[in-house]
């Protein structure tokens, strides 16, 4: 049995095991639960947006965004 982790010390003789990156998610999934995947697919205004935190435009921005190009169409 190991000895509890306040009476560790690095000169105790006891072999450390070696956790692997999925030990590490699997650690991180029983402290804080399963990722939420439905966020997957939204980039991070959309996820701000939904906390209620707004941005605004940058001042570059053009008021009513802007108009699509088509295919081959190149701007001046």
């Amino acid at each position: 049995m190991m000895a509890p982790f306040d009476s560790w010390s690095p000169n105790d003789d006891e072999t450390m095991e070696t956790l692997t990156l999925t030990d590490y998610m699997e650690l991180l999934a029983m402290m804080f639960g399963e990722p939420d995947m439905s966020l997957e697919n939204m980039d991070i205004l959309e996820v701000v947006a939904m906390r209620g935190i707004k941005f605004d435009p940058p001042r570059w921005h053009c008021h009513g965004g802007y108009e699509r190009k088509r295919k081959g169409e190149h701007g001046a």
